[in-house]
């Protein structure tokens, strides 16, 4: 049986995320993981704020880097890394206090 994290995200990359990926690999190592999606969040507030790394490419490589970073560090434990994504449409966010008026 293939066991495997459906829905994780990792510091640096998703606001939401409390835990490196040095730590996540020891903790899924330890039990016994074969596998992880790493969906870390991805939408236009985030890259304008959160990462803000330079032009969209610029943070769009930066977003993927975090799935890199996760799968180099895993691959020391046999532990597979899935590309995956927690993508929202629009430019609204949870991450966002204030909802924008609607244009009419």
């Amino acid at each position: 049986m293939y066991k495997l994290e459906m829905h994780l995200h990792t510091l640096g990359y998703s606001p939401c995320a409390q835990t490196d990926v040095k730590t996540i690999a020891k903790l899924y190592d330890a039990k016994n993981y074969d596998g992880i999606v790493c969906t870390n969040h991805f939408n236009r507030y985030l890259c304008e704020e959160y990462y803000k790394k330079g032009s969209p490419s610029e943070n769009v490589r930066y977003f993927v880097s975090g799935y890199r970073a996760l799968q180099k560090e895993c691959a020391n434990y046999g532990i597979n890394v899935f590309f995956g994504l927690e993508l929202l449409t629009d430019s609204l966010t949870y991450y966002k206090p204030v909802r924008p008026m609607p244009k009419c």
